[in-house]
């Protein structure tokens, strides 16, 4: 019924260095901590201890001794006879991983050089049987080691656009320590000099190793995160599209700031520019914020509520009168003491059977409707509700039947909205108003305010876990 009257949004039209007339329409902020949840929610676990147990740490470090073994490595110099250097190469092939415990992941801003670098450390324990143990018995290592993935971000040199690219992915050879967790005596020189050569080749080799075998994996789960926070957000509104995606990334006082273009295309090719900057907001101890325009949640709600007409039955309290008429034009927005105010213009018409099935208009009257917006998030939508109804700027704009008393139109046109206009009004705006993120990040509480001329979402207790 209402397709061709809705809005059609086309965010990311124009990037800042295209025409620079448009302002953001919204602007989100998130925290290192919020990213970290995002991304562990996101981590496939079982896949990362899965590679790491698998790791052939036998075969690598077999390899290692053996081109070592010649040039003078840790076992040089010891009394070494016929092929006892063999032996000891065979026994450590008895390495074998026992136990991967994935620690919390952390997310480091750097700002200066416009970089994110996320980190995944680990422990592995790994059990070593060696046959120069005199009291034959396993010894066992723990690994302590992390993948580090730097993320940055790049503008594109032609187009201008701006995106979050994996940089590179590598194990930090200086978070790299190797513990012996069992106590050699110091009488076993050979044992201890065949532990600190099995560490030696594992420090050597073990970077080399993560990055073949691990980060692969790593960069996939990285890639998909990013592609969730800089992806276009589409959302159906009476079979249009919302079409949303940031057209500026960067790192700004200690939160990840994207910026969604404020270019609106309105029905017909008209063009709506969101006129002023919207302000820089601190998370001040939330995990994420999001500062949306006035501008947009006023051209969104003329979506939603298009121009109609309403045909409804008669008001007792004006004679004659057989069948009303209420035809409602665009809404508008307004702030006023901090709450949402939606004013909308109606003119009430008031008609008389003249003939079978004929009617004559007897009055016209114009009013502006006030209502005041309570407003919530669901399903990664602002959901706007109309309460509190006041009527202003009343008037009689045409009659046949002489003057008719302010309060019988006041009543009339309360009970047309009450009844009718409002209950319809509000079930479409029961479709939302889309907004980027919130759905996508599993956002499952948002306190809402107004600050100057933008509506502020703060989050601050966390998102929901990931459905299985």
């Amino acid at each position: 019924m209402l397709p061709f009257l809705c809005l059609l949004i086309l965010c990311g039209l124009l990037t800042q260095n295209a025409q620079g007339n448009g302002h953001p329409f919204a602007i989100a902020n998130l925290s290192p901590e919020l990213l970290q949840q995002v991304l562990s929610q996101r981590m496939n676990s079982q896949a990362l201890k899965d590679r790491l147990l698998n790791l052939p740490l036998e075969d690598m470090v077999k390899n290692g001794i053996k081109q070592g073994s010649g040039g003078g490595g840790l076992l040089s110099g010891l009394p070494l006879v016929g092929g006892l250097l063999n032996n000891v190469v065979a026994g450590v092939l008895g390495l074998k991983i026992k136990k991967v415990s994935l620690l919390d992941l952390d997310i480091a801003l750097d700002p200066h050089e416009a970089r994110l670098i996320v980190t995944i450390p680990a422990d592995i324990e790994v059990e070593l049987k060696c046959p120069l143990n005199l009291l034959s018995r396993l010894l066992h290592l723990k690994l302590y080691l992390d993948v580090q993935v730097g993320v940055r971000i790049v503008k594109h040199p032609v187009t201008g656009h701006i995106r979050l690219t994996i940089e590179n992915c590598q194990n930090n050879p200086g978070h790299l320590r190797i513990t012996l967790l069992d106590n050699i005596s110091p009488l076993l020189q050979l044992v201890n000099r065949v532990v600190r050569l099995v560490t030696d080749v594992l420090e050597k080799t073990l970077p080399h190793l993560l990055q073949k075998e691990l980060c692969p994996l790593v960069n996939g789960i990285v890639q998909n995160v990013l592609d969730l926070l800089q992806g276009s957000f589409n959302s159906q509104m009476h079979g249009e599209v919302f079409h949303l995606s940031p057209e500026d990334i960067r790192l700004h006082d200690g939160s990840l700031t994207l910026a969604y273009d404020g270019n609106l295309q309105m029905p017909g090719g008209h063009s709506v520019m969101i006129p002023a900057p919207l302000p820089f907001i601190p998370l001040e101890g939330s995990s994420m914020n999001m500062v949306v325009s006035l501008k947009y949640l006023a051209s969104a709600l003329q979506a939603l509520l298009p121009p109609q007409v309403i045909n409804i039955g008669g008001q007792s309290e004006i004679s004659n009168i057989q069948a009303l008429q209420m035809a409602s034009g665009a809404p508008s927005l307004s702030l006023v003491d901090g709450e949402i105010q939606v004013w909308q213009p109606v003119e009430l018409r008031g008609y008389r059977e003249r003939s079978a099935g004929a009617y004559g208009p007897l009055f016209t009257s114009h009013a502006d409707l006030v209502f005041n917006a309570d407003v919530s998030v669901a399903n990664g939508k602002l959901i706007f509700v109309l309460v509190k109804l006041r009527i202003a700027n009343l008037r009689l704009l045409s009659s046949s039947i002489g003057n008719i008393p302010v309060q019988h139109l006041t009543n009339a046109i309360t009970w047309a909205t009450s009844r009718y206009l409002l209950p319809h009004e509000n079930k479409l705006l029961a479709d939302g108003v889309p907004v980027p993120l919130l759905n996508d990040l599993g956002v499952r509480s948002v306190h809402i305010s107004v600050h100057k001329d933008t509506l502020l979402l703060s989050v601050t207790t966390g998102m929901a876990p990931e459905s299985a």
